[in-house]
């Protein structure tokens, strides 16, 4: 993971954010309605999800999934079907959940001190010690959807460059 070099020059972006290194992207609800074993990134099937594909592919940038059944994935790793939601998980599952996927982008990248790690999922994937064990770790964690309704998910990822002929 190299480099924090923006478009602007100065690490960021050109809106306040910086360059990130890594993108981690949630998973979502809406899933292929059959159980043989896809690739990841076509598992999930909504607009919400792909806007966020299309900008992470974008991006240029290492990107994985946050799976609330496994974890941190690969977006090529292939998977079966399942129908698990980290939001009805107790919360010390969801705290087991951050520290495994903390651990398995650790054995990915063995230092992330000072890495920028950005992160496109909601706060059942983010709240329960995935933020705070990244930053632990000494990576910078961006939430650039942060405080913005998710109704407003897709504008912000057109705002962005992304163009879904399906969203």
């Amino acid at each position: 993971m190299e480099g924090n070099e923006g478009a602007t020059g100065d690490g960021s972006g050109g809106d306040g954010q910086l360059t990130p290194d890594v993108l981690l992207v949630g998973c979502v609800k809406g899933k292929l309605e059959w159980a043989s074993r896809v690739e990841a990134k076509d598992l999930y099937v909504s607009p919400l999800w792909r806007s966020r594909r299309i900008y992470a592919e974008n991006s240029g940038l290492p990107w994985y999934i946050l799976s609330a059944k496994y974890g941190l994935l690969d977006p090529d790793a292939r998977i079966a079907w399942y129908d698990l939601a980290l939001g009805n998980l107790p919360a010390a599952q969801r705290r087991a959940w951050s520290q495994r996927v903390v651990d398995s982008l650790l054995e990915r990248f063995p230092s992330i001190e000072g890495k920028i790690v950005e992160i496109h999922a909601g706060k059942d994937y983010v709240d329960f010690g995935l933020e705070s064990g990244l930053k632990q770790a000494g990576a910078v964690v961006q939430r650039p959807l942060l405080g913005i309704p998710i109704g407003k998910h897709l504008g912000w990822y057109r705002e962005h460059g992304v163009e879904d002929e399906f969203a």
